[in-house]
């Protein structure tokens, strides 16, 4: 349903498309649906994809089994396959990258090949473009982060500007400064000011708040 909606199929089969230029290039690709212009526009043999939204997963070609709901969502994805994107150019220039959640508007927004990502918030890991296996519930959390790993943000800006590995992060800009690795904060803005320590484990209100580069603490 659309101008051109469809326009070059061959022998795909099961897929829906509405909306100009939706599914337009597809030859070959299965059980696709398309809703809005500019949907799956360059999709050819990619299977079992669903893209809501204006340009939602609009340069995907062969990538398989992604959710794309909001205009712009997976927009540059191109073989990546298994993502789930939900809000306005969330996934954005997720290329290659495989097995990512984003909920939010920009969520994951800088995403190239990072795999294995969960991303739920305003931005939250927004500038992350390889790191993998990073967990950020809360807007803006773990947003800078570019190609750490392991890392677990849960609070509004918690972790916000990490580029580092394996910490975990509980509560309202906890560990906010962070850039160092093997941290741990629990309540709100725990080592809120650390930059380079590393292996310090904080609980409670503020707690660690001034240390920046201190090592192996514990504060309860």
């Amino acid at each position: 349903v659309g101008r051109a909606a469809l326009g070059s199929n061959v022998v795909g089969s099961n897929n829906s498309a509405f909306g100009y230029l939706a599914l337009i290039s597809n030859t070959t690709g299965i059980q696709n649906t398309a809703v809005g212009s500019n949907s799956l526009v360059y999709n050819t043999i990619g299977a079992y994809n669903v893209g809501v939204g204006y340009g939602s997963l609009q340069f995907n070609t062969t990538g398989a089994s992604n959710v794309a709901i909001g205009a712009y969502s997976l927009y540059y994805n191109t073989v990546g396959t298994r993502n789930t994107a939900v809000g306005y150019a969330a996934l954005y220039t997720n290329n290659s990258g495989g097995a990512n959640s984003a909920f939010g508007l920009e969520s994951l927004y800088s995403n190239t090949s990072g795999q294995f990502n969960t991303a739920v918030g305003f931005e939250s890991l927004r500038q992350n473009a390889t790191g993998g296996n990073n967990s950020a519930f809360g807007s803006y959390a773990l947003r800078n982060n570019i190609s750490g790993g392991g890392n677990v943000a849960i609070g509004m800006g918690s972790l916000q500007t990490v580029n580092a590995n394996n910490n975990t992060s509980v509560g309202y800009s906890a560990l906010n400064a962070n850039t160092a690795n093997a941290n741990s904060a629990f309540g709100y803005k725990s080592l809120f000011t650390n930059t380079t320590g590393t292996l310090n484990s904080a609980f409670g209100y503020k707690a660690l708040f001034l240390n920046t580069t201190g090592q192996a603490n514990n504060a309860f």
